[in-house]
């Protein structure tokens, strides 16, 4: 049987986050945007992965499954280009590649494995940079900002949580590796 469900969960001490959990399907939970990325081209959030998709790569059109993650979704033409950050179950941190499923989906991997499991953990990126890394040229404009956690492929039972994701304008003398992956102190 395979289920899916997003909810909203409250901790003890009052703060709201969405939860999802899925074994054997994929959807995106998202929201209209309006973003452009030239102006507030960082991005930060935060995420809590409970339980992996074992098994699942996202290099793996048969098994291209994620824990955890981020999406933004550009306005197009034709065809709408796709950034996704992820929680990997078995890709390296700082992997980039591209979905087996479309080319006009990048990935990249910011945590990787077991490590961190059941703690949030911060996320900032300079998705302005990357989609200029990636895709080359402008960003249009950033149409959704949705979460995914799925395991259609791999028929696995996943969870994760997400909460705080944002825009924000990066400071003029930031440097280029000043927003790594770093856990919550909770």
């Amino acid at each position: 049987k395979a289920d899916l469900y997003y909810t909203v969960q409250q901790e003890e001490d009052g703060n709201l986050f969405l939860r999802a959990a899925t074994q054997g399907r994929a959807t995106n939970a998202g929201r209209p945007a309006n973003i452009n990325l030239r102006v507030r081209g960082g991005l930060r959030w935060r995420w809590r992965v409970h339980k992996l998709p074992t098994g699942a790569s996202e290099m793996d059109e048969d098994k291209n499954d994620s824990a955890a993650a981020v999406r933004l979704v550009f306005k197009g033409r034709i065809v709408r280009k796709t950034l996704k950050y992820v929680w990997s179950a078995s890709l390296p941190a700082g992997t980039e590649t591209e979905s087996p499923s479309s080319d006009n989906t990048k990935v990249i991997v910011l945590q990787s494995g077991d490590r961190g499991l059941g703690k949030w953990v911060w996320q900032e990126v300079d998705a302005y940079a990357d989609y200029k890394r990636l895709f080359g040229g402008e960003p249009r404009i950033v149409e959704a900002v949705a979460v995914i956690t799925d395991s259609d492929n791999t028929g696995e039972p996943v969870m994760a949580d997400y909460d705080d994701i944002m825009f924000f304008i990066p400071p003029a003398n930031r440097s280029e590796d000043a927003g790594g992956p770093q856990e919550d102190a909770q």
